[in-house]
C-alpha cells in the first residue's frame, strides 16, 4: 500500500492540486509514522525511509534534531536548489540563500507548533539564491517525533496552485475593496441602501439603520432581514427600474426627536438589475425655500403697498411684473398688461395717451430707452415732466435675475413742497438778516448753524470769524473782550451748563464798553438753542432815570408819611385836651351854658372828633406803609354791623336831609375778618356817599354773600367821578375834581383799598359824571380760606433753588 501511494505521487508530481497534495502529504505522514512505530520495534531508523518517500514525491525535506542538532537533508533538497554537495549542517543549507531568506528558514525551524498540515498560502515564498537565481516554493514546518525534531517540507508550486494563489490574491483584494467601500458607506451621514433585482433591500449602511430606529412607527418590517424606511419606498424603486430614470420623493422622518425632510432618491443599476437608494436631509433647504417664499411674499406685499410704480421687464423686454401703483400712475388697462406687452409697445401706448414727455423725435427717444435696457449696468435715474403737469422720477435698475426693474415715483407734490420750502427758507433768511435783533442758532451738537448780520455787528465780529460749525465755547471766547469781571472761566462754565439744561431764560448783559444787551435763550424743538440779542443801552438809560426818579418820589412820600405820622402824634395830645374840655362844657360841669355858648362848644367837639379821625387815618396809613399793621380777625354778624353803621351817620343824614336804605338779608350770617377795619371801610364809604349826594337825595348800601366771602357795597346818586380819575381816587390824599369843593383829607378811599387788600379782597369802582358812584368791596371769609388752604397744603413744600448767574 505504501509503495502504491509513493508510485502515484511520483508518477503525478505536478498535476495534483494543492488540496490533494496536502491530503496525500498528511496520509504519507501518517503512514510514515506507522512505519516508524513498526521499525522502532525492530530498531530500524525510519528517518531514511521518510526522506526517501518525500524524495520520490519530488519534495525536499530537512529534519533537524533538537537534542544533538543532527540535520538530515533529502535528495529533493539538492534537486530543488540544484546543488551537488550533500548538506550535513543547517548552515550549509542556509548558505544557499540570501540573508533575508536565511532569517525566514531559521524562524520556520525554530517555531514551536503542534504536528499538523495547514493551508497557509502566506508561506509561499520566492527564494533568491546566492548565485542570483530565484525559486518559488511552498514551505511547511511541522514537529517530528514528539517535538524532539523539526521537519521542514519544501515543494515547488504547480501551475494549478499558482492559479489558485492568483485567484485567492484577487479575492483578498476584492475583500479589502469591499471592506473599504463598506466602511466608506458607513461613514456617510445619510442613509444608503441597495435593492436586489427582486426589489428587496440586501444592503444598507449604519445611517439607514439609525433612521429605522428613529422612525419605528413608519418603518415596514417584512420577511427580509432589512426593513423598509416607509410604506411606499419599494414603489419608488420599482418606478425607477421600469422607467430607467432616477426617481425622487420627499419624505418626513424624525432624527433625534426632531422632524426633518429627506429627499429619497432611487437609481436603477442595469449591471446587477437592482437599484441604489439614498436619502439626503434637505431640512435646511426646505426651511430656506420656505423663507425665500415668505420673503418673496413679503416683497410682493411691499411692492404692492408702495406708492411708486414698480414694473419688471424680462430679458425678452416683456412685462413680467407690475404693481397697483403702476396701473394708477400710468392709467393703463390691467387686462392689457396681463398680456405681457413689450417695452416698445408700452411706450407706444403711453405716447398715444399723452403720458410721456413731449418729444420732437419720439423714435430717437424710444431707441434711447431701449438701449438703456441693455447698456445700463448701474442704477440710472431721470426726471420726466409729463404733459398733464406731473413730475415723475424714473429709476432704471438692472435686475439680478435678468431684465430691468423700473421705478416711477410721482414727485410732483415733493417738488412743489421743496420749492415752497426753499422759498420759505429764503424769506426767513431775508427776514433774519433785516431784524434789529441779533440772532444766532446752535445745533444739538453745540455748533453754529445760523446767524444774522446784526449779531456780528453787536459783538464786533466778521463773517470769517464765525463760520458755520463753530462750537459755542469758541463763540463765547470771542465775546470775552466785552466781559466785566475776573472770573471768566467760572462764568463760562456756569453759562454753558445753563444752556445745556434746555430751559428758557433771559439775561441782561452789561459790557465793558458801557453798552447793555438783552439776551434771550430759547431751546428749539430739534434740540438746538436760539439766542437773541437786543441793544437796550438807550432804554436802560431811560429806565435808570425813571428808577432813580421813582426812588426819589418814594423817599419823598416816605418822608411825608413820617412827617404826618409825627405831626398827627404831636396833635393828639392837645386834641385830647380840647375834646375833653369841650365835653365837660357840654355836660355843664362848670355851669349852664346859654344857647350861643352851647353851639360854640358843640362845634368845638365836632371839629375835635373830625380831627381825631383824620389823625387816626394818617396813623393807620403810616402803619400800613411801614409794614407794621396786623389784622385782628374775629367772627361778627354782618347785618348787625350794617345797622350799627347806619346809626353812626343818622345825625349827618338829618343834617343833609338824606335818605339811606339797607339792602341786606338779616340772615346773611357771619364773617371772619377784622371787624374794626371793616367798620372803618363802611364808615368812609358812607361818609363819601353823604358828602357827594345831592341835598334831600338818597343813597343805598348793603351786603351779600359771594365767592366764599361777603361783598359790601355803597351806591350814591351824586355828582360822580370822571373816568380818568378812577385809578387816582384810591391814592393817598387824592380827592378828585368833584371833591375839591368839599372838605376832607383825601385818605378815606386809600384806607378802604388798603384794608380790603390786606384781607385778600378786591375793590371795584363804578362811576359816571352826574350819575353817582358805586363802590364794591369783596372781603373773603378768613376761616373758609384757611380751611381751603389746609386741604391743598402739600406734605412737603417743594424746594426751589435759583442759580444766580452773572449776566452774559
Amino acid at each position: 500500500m505504501s509503495a502504491s501511494l509513493a508510485d502515484f505521487m511520483i508518477a503525478h508530481p505536478v498535476e495534483l492540486g494543492y488540496g490533494v497534495l496536502l491530503l496525500l502529504g498528511a496520509m504519507l505522514i501518517v503512514i510514515t509514522q506507522r512505519w516508524f512505530m513498526r521499525r522502532k520495534r525492530g530498531n530500524v531508523e525510519v528517518s531514511t525511509l521518510v526522506l526517501a518517500a518525500f524524495d520520490r514525491a519530488g519534495w525536499g525535506v530537512v529534519i533537524w534534531h533538537q537534542k544533538d542538532h543532527r540535520v538530515l537533508f533529502s535528495q529533493g533538497v539538492r534537486r530543488l536548489f540544484e546543488t551537488r554537495p550533500i548538506f550535513s549542517r543547517i548552515d550549509d543549507f542556509l548558505a544557499m540563500v540570501m540573508e533575508e531568506d536565511k532569517k525566514y528558514f531559521s524562524s520556520m525551524i525554530e517555531q514551536q507548533e503542534e504536528p499538523m498540515m495547514k493551508e497557509s498560502m502566506e508561506r509561499s515564498r520566492i527564494i533568491r539564491m546566492a548565485q542570483g537565481d530565484t525559486l518559488e516554493i511552498i514551505v511547511e514546518a511541522v514537529a517530528w517525533r514528539g517535538k524532539t525534531a523539526k521537519m521542514l517540507m519544501i515543494r515547488p508550486i504547480s501551475k494549478a496552485h499558482r492559479k489558485m494563489l492568483a485567484v485567492q490574491k484577487e479575492y483578498e483584494l476584492l475583500k479589502k475593496q469591499s471592506q473599504f467601500y463598506g466602511d466608506t458607506l458607513n461613514s456617510l451621514a445619510y442613509p444608503v441602501w441597495v435593492r436586489a433585482e427582486d426589489g428587496t433591500v440586501r444592503y444598507c449602511n449604519i445611517a439607514y439603520m439609525q433612521l429605522i430606529d428613529d422612525n419605528q412607527d413608519i418603518a415596514v418590517y417584512g420577511d427580509n432581514k432589512i426593513p423598509e424606511l416607509y410604506k411606499n419606498a419599494a414603489n419608488l424603486a420599482q418606478t425607477a427600474k421600469l422607467e430607467k430614470k432616477i426617481q425622487t420623493a420627499r419624505q418626513r422622518f424624525f432624527v433625534d426627536g426632531q422632524r426633518h425632510y429627506f429627499e429619497v432618491v432611487q437609481e436603477y443599476r442595469p449591471e446587477f438589475g437592482g437599484t441604489i437608494g439614498y436619502a439626503l436631509d434637505v431640512s435646511a433647504l426646505e426651511e430656506a425655500q420656505a423663507r425665500i417664499l415668505d420673503h418673496l411674499t413679503t416683497l410682493d406685499d411691499i411692492l404692492e403697498s408702495s406708492l411708486s410704480a414698480m414694473s419688471i421687464f424680462g430679458e425678452n423686454m416683456r412685462l413680467k411684473y407690475y404693481n397697483r401703483a403702476y396701473v394708477r400712475i400710468w392709467g393703463v388697462e390691467e387686462a392689457w398688461l396681463k398680456t405681457e406687452p413689450t417695452l416698445s409697445e408700452v411706450m407706444e401706448y403711453l405716447r398715444e395717451a399723452r403720458k410721456l414727455p413731449e418729444q420732437i423725435n419720439f423714435q430717437a427717444y424710444k431707441q434711447h430707452k431701449l438701449r438703456l435696457f441693455t447698456e445700463v449696468k448701474d442704477p440710472h435715474e431721470e426726471v420726466s415732466y409729463l404733459p398733464d403737469g406731473r413730475t415723475l422720477r424714473n429709476v432704471l435698475i438692472p435686475h439680478s435675475m435678468g431684465g430691468v426693474l423700473f421705478i416711477d415715483e410721482d414727485v410732483t407734490d415733493r417738488y412743489a413742497l421743496e420749492s415752497s420750502y426753499n422759498t420759505l427758507i429764503a424769506v426767513q433768511r431775508e427776514t433774519l438778516d433785516n431784524l434789529f435783533e441779533g440772532v444766532v442758532v446752535f445745533g444739538e451738537d453745540g455748533r453754529l448753524r445760523l446767524k444774522n448780520p446784526v449779531f456780528l455787528l453787536l459783538w464786533n465780529l466778521e463773517e470769517k470769524d464765525m463760520p458755520n460749525g463753530t462750537h459755542i465755547s469758541k463763540v463765547l471766547e470771542k465775546k470775552r473782550k466785552f466781559y466785566v469781571g475776573d472770573d471768566w472761566e467760572e462764568y463760562k462754565s456756569s453759562f454753558l451748563a445753563r444752556v445745556q439744561s434746555r430751559h428758557s431764560f433771559n439775561r441782561r448783559i452789561d459790557r465793558n464798553d458801557n453798552s447793555v444787551l438783552d439776551c434771550n435763550v430759547i431751546p428749539l424743538p430739534d434740540g438746538g438753542v436760539l439766542f437773541t440779542y437786543v441793544d437796550i443801552t438807550a432804554t436802560t438809560l431811560v429806565e435808570r432815570s425813571l428808577r432813580e426818579r421813582n426812588e426819589a418820589l418814594q423817599a419823598s412820600d416816605k418822608l411825608k408819611l413820617e412827617f404826618l405820622a409825627n405831626t398827627s402824634y404831636e396833635l393828639r395830645s392837645p386834641l385830647t385836651s380840647i375834646s375833653g374840655y369841650a365835653e365837660m362844657l357840654q355836660n355843664n360841669y362848670f355851669g349852664d351854658l346859654n344857647q350861643k355858648q352851647r353851639e360854640c362848644v358843640d362845634g368845638i367837639h365836632i371839629a375835635g372828633q373830625h380831627l381825631s379821625r383824620v389823625i387816626n387815618d394818617i396813623l393807620e396809613l403810616a402803619s400800613i406803609e411801614a409794614g407794621l399793621f396786623e389784622l385782628e380777625l374775629r367772627t361778627f354778624d354782618v347785618y348787625r354791623l350794617l345797622t350799627a353803621m347806619l346809626g353812626l351817620v343818622q345825625q349827618r343824614l338829618r343834617e343833609y336831609k338824606l335818605t339811606a336804605e339797607i339792602h341786606c338779608d338779616p340772615n346773611i350770617g357771619t364773617l371772619c375778618a377784622d371787624e374794626k377795619r371793616v367798620r372803618i371801610i363802611m364808615f368812609h364809604l358812607l361818609s363819601n356817599a353823604v358828602k357827594y349826594s345831592n341835598p334831600s337825595g338818597q343813597f343805598a348800601f348793603g351786603a351779600l354773600r359771594q365767592d366764599g366771602g361777603v361783598t359790601f357795597w355803597v351806591q350814591d346818586y351824586g355828582v360822580g367821578i370822571e373816568q380818568e380819575e378812577h385809578d387816582e381816587i384810591f391814592k393817598n390824599f387824592s380827592r378828585g375834581s368833584a371833591g375839591r369843593r368839599i372838605s376832607g383829607a383825601g385818605l378815606g378811599l386809600s384806607l378802604v383799598k388798603n384794608f380790603v387788600e390786606m384781607h385778600g379782597g378786591k375793590v371795584h369802582l363804578e362811576s359816571q359824571k352826574g350819575e353817582g358812584t358805586r363802590v364794591t368791596c369783596w372781603i373773603p371769609d378768613a376761616q373758609k380760606r384757611e380751611d381751603e388752604e389746609a386741604k391743598h397744603v402739600p406734605l412737603k413744600a417743594p424746594q426751589v433753588f435759583e442759580l444766580d448767574l452773572k449776566n452774559m
